[in-house]
């Protein structure tokens, strides 16, 4: 049936006629001549046709005349009344109105012969359905001529592009251009529209803001029924939010939410490029690997919040002090590299890898404070120092930590030596990894005594290593390894475990003498302190032993730094009974307000002290303080590494109360200790 309507069919909608010019939309025209039909304000003034069409009586406008009658046929009219009107009139449409005299559309004289026995408010009411859905679908629509002229747009596409009908109708859809694609894009286009008639895919185009978006666009080819293209349709939907997100997401896989660096994932993807690209092009590149000096120390003391700022203003500086074509990231924590891949000689990377050290030399101001904060960096080569990126990462890691032991604030490139140190020290991670699933590491005992009498009140559990090939391993070493390979929560839950087993046996003896039991505990198990307290609780159940009986002995360098981080769960711990030693105190933490603020029972003084009091008067002195200042605290004194006699007088002396060390018993395996001490 041919016929129009005003919202389905714009580029047929009608305009205002004015006394120069008509504006209108043509119906179509495969029975007729082109028709206007012409409306004010949405009421229906008449037809206008072709002047060689017309055959009544009419108004002229310029080419154009308006047809009469004026008289539309109302929608519910049926049949018969709609072939008495065509009777009367001789014309070839029939302009349709509803109640209020609003032009609905325009019904042919052929179409009507062909929906005999139809009700003619029914037939237009089935093709206004699908005008409505044409001018409300979200999906913005634009329809062709055969020659790529604009003659049909709907809503959506309006209130995407911002282009009204009146803006582009006769122009052509090249008028959205957004110069994204080159003239081989649209050829392609063009010739599957031609060879399949359709074509789908994401293009870029121009808003009339001159704002460029990406749509998903689909186009077909309309034909008639001699196979001719007759007109093309294009509906498209706005992606941008979809790019959006798409973004997003990109920045959430692969960059650092604090820094905005790139993260761990990307850098690893950069570094794996880099080896790809140095294999083929016979190169090298470097990889810095920086981490902030004593940067816990800034967060113990002036919180997490004041290190993020501090962590972004030298993410900033870092940027600002490397090449365009390097890479600066951020791993985790305080930890950054910086892939260089374009440092052709070691000259050109200790360049670089100073002007780093000196960014972080000159004062950082956050918060109205002036930090500073230097920086120790580790270099490796590829390939030299590894041809993968692990092996990379390692080495750099290690030549990261050789700079700090040789006094911070500096770089340090990874040497033949250091690549063999690395080497080993894998090797001895693995080994105690093993080690420790295996029973290789066994536990031993070391008594504290009263001073002055030489009673047994106390025993400390100590790990002892034995490796199969390097013999004992020194604990100071294993125990670092496992805080630093991140084996700490696995050799924690072996101790306890083991110092529970122990306990149970002495169950008997240490309820006729109540004695204590002391664990050693390190700052990465307080980390989760949940798990902590929840392998503690397991272990000391097995034990038969009173929570009271026992003592978690924590180093003065792990209760200092990081005591308020820690207090929550030392507090808890507390509450279940147990007691908390300051191990290792008075080598330079010390401070009087954490031992109150965290209750503590007991401290042990460092070996390094106890040795200088028969060297001066100052290490008497300084050991005096120490024992003056925990007794006004109501704090028990244990000095730790007592060897001689007169070191144990000078401590009697200076009053201290408890002694530890090989002049009253090495650490021995349980048998020895309970013939010894407890039998």
């Amino acid at each position: 049936m041919t016929w129009c309507t005003v919202s389905e069919l714009p580029f047929l909608r009608a305009r205002h006629v004015q006394a120069d010019e008509c504006y209108g939309d043509a119906a179509d025209g495969a029975d007729a001549s082109v028709v206007f039909v012409v409306v004010d304000d949405h009421r229906y003034l008449g037809l206008v046709a072709e002047h060689h069409a017309v055959r009544a009586p009419a108004t002229r406008f310029g080419d154009l005349v308006v047809l009469h009658p004026v008289v539309p046929l109302p929608s519910s009219a049926d049949l018969d009344q709609a072939l008495d009107y065509l009777a009367k009139t001789r014309e070839e449409y029939i302009p349709l109105v509803d109640g209020e005299s609003r032009f609905l559309g325009v019904v042919s004289r052929a179409s009507l012969f062909a929906s005999l026995g139809s009700e003619i408010g029914a037939v237009l009411r089935h093709h206004a359905i699908a005008a409505t859905v044409f001018d409300n679908t979200s999906d913005g629509i634009v329809v062709t001529d055969a020659f790529a002229n604009i003659v049909l747009v709907n809503r959506a596409f309006t209130q995407t592009t911002g282009y009204t009908l009146e803006d582009v109708r006769g122009g052509k859809p090249s008028l959205l251009s957004s110069g994204h694609h080159d003239r081989d894009f649209y050829q392609s286009m063009w010739q599957s529209l031609n060879e399949a008639g359709a074509w789908s895919g994401e293009i870029w185009n121009r808003r009339k803001n001159g704002e460029i978006y990406p749509e998903w666009l689909r186009v077909n080819a309309v034909r008639n029924e001699r196979g001719e293209v007759t007109n093309y349709v294009g509906i498209f939907a706005d992606i941008s939010s979809q790019h959006h997100l798409q973004r997003q997401l990109h920045q959430l896989a692969y960059y650092d939410a604090l820094t905005g660096l790139p993260n761990r994932q990307l850098f690893y993807d950069r570094i794996g490029q880099a080896i790809v690209h140095a294999k083929r092009d016979n190169t090298g590149f470097a990889v810095l690997f920086i981490d902030f000096d004593r940067f816990k120390l800034v967060n113990d003391t002036f919180g997490h919040s004041f290190g993020d700022k501090l962590l972004q203003a030298m993410a900033f500086r870092l940027g600002q002090v490397v090449r365009e074509s390097d890479t600066v990231s951020r791993l985790g924590g305080d930890e950054f590299t910086v892939l260089l891949t374009e440092a052709s000689s070691e000259r050109d990377v200790a360049a670089i890898a100073s002007k780093v050290v000196q960014s972080g030399e000159s004062a950082i101001e956050v918060e109205g404070r002036k930090i500073f904060v230097t920086l120790s960096v580790g270099i490796a080569r590829y390939p030299n120092d590894g041809g993968d990126i692990d092996t990379l990462l390692k080495n750099a890691d290690a030549a990261m930590y050789r700079a700090k032991q040789e006094g911070r604030n500096r770089y340090c490139f990874c040497t033949g030596e250091l690549n063999v140190q690395v080497s080993e020290r894998l090797s001895l991670e693995s080994a105690l990894r093993s080690g420790l699933r295996s029973g290789a590491l066994r536990m031993v005992w070391q008594p504290q005594v009263r001073l002055d009498d030489g009673k047994m009140v106390g025993l400390e559990a100590l790990a002892r290593w034995h490796h199969p090939q390097q013999g004992q391993v020194d604990p100071t070493r294993f125990i670092r390894l496992a805080e630093e390979s991140g084996l700490m929560p696995e050799f924690g839950s072996w101790m306890l475990d083991t110092v529970a087993e122990a306990a149970a046996g002495l169950a008997r003896v240490f309820r006729q003498r109540p004695m204590r039991l002391g664990i050693n505990i390190s700052a990465s198990q307080l980390f989760d302190g949940d798990v902590l307290k929840r392998d503690i609780l397991q272990a000391l159940e097995r034990s038969g032993l009173r929570l009271d009986c026992f003592e978690l002995e924590l180093s003065e360098a792990t209760l200092m730094g990081r005591g308020r981080s820690f207090k929550a769960t030392l507090r808890s711990l507390q509450d279940l009974g147990l007691k908390i030693v300051v191990d290792d105190f008075g080598t330079g933490f010390s401070k009087l307000s954490c031992l109150t603020q965290l209750d503590v029972q007991r401290v042990k003084i460092d070996v390094r002290l106890i040795r200088g009091l028969t060297v001066d008067d100052v290490g008497r002195k300084l050991v005096a303080a120490i024992i003056s200042m925990a007794h006004s605290l109501d704090i028990c004194v244990t000095a730790e590494g007592v060897e001689t006699e007169e070191q144990r007088n000078i401590l009697l002396d200076l009053g201290c109360d408890e002694g530890q060390g090989h002049l009253f018993a090495e650490p021995m395996e349980l048998a020895a200790l309970v013939e010894r001490f407890l039998v």
